[in-house]
């Protein structure tokens, strides 16, 4: 799985050196773009997971929380953290 993910990320760089001249261009930067800013979705996901762990709480990865995060950026860290606060509260209650 692992191999398969840095075979993707090499081919992306190469499209990006090849086209760099052409129009297709912005299409392969804004694909690597997005494929940098899920791969940061994840790892900040994890660091708060394994930050709240210590706590006894738990943070919760899914693809949904991830996309959100990828596409929206701190305002959808924000909002997934700001709703991961809410349920736990009304748990509590």
């Amino acid at each position: 799985m692992v191999g398969i993910v840095i075979l993707l990320c090499i081919l992306l760089f190469l499209l990006l050196i090849i086209g760099r001249n052409t129009k297709k261009n912005t299409v392969v930067e804004w694909i690597m773009l997005f494929w940098f800013r899920l791969a940061c979705a994840i790892a900040i996901l994890f660091f708060i997971n394994l930050l709240l762990n210590e706590n006894g709480s738990t943070f919760v990865m899914n693809s949904f929380s991830i996309l959100v995060i990828t596409i929206l950026g701190l305002p959808g860290l924000i909002c997934i953290g700001v709703i991961h606060i809410f349920l736990r509260e009304m748990k509590k209650s």
